[in-house]
């Protein structure tokens, strides 16, 4: 899960730093690549609160943070 996470941050991050070397005509390309990592982003999300781990490992894992 956190493996999964890390890749999507460094994709939002190398996507930022592309946007800002880009000319506004392709703007809404980005916009539409954006648009599916929050999707992808969201769905993370939903499928780690389905997986639940155990009260120890959560807490192991908060502490880590």
């Amino acid at each position: 899960m956190h493996a999964e996470k890390t890749k999507i941050k460094s994709a939002i991050i190398s996507l930022n730093l592309r946007e800002k070397l880009i000319s506004l005509p392709l703007i809404t390309q980005m916009h539409a690549e954006k648009t599916k990592i929050k999707s992808a982003i969201i769905s993370l999300n939903l499928r780690e609160k389905l997986i639940m781990p155990p009260a120890e490992k959560k807490l192991n894992y908060f502490q880590k943070i």
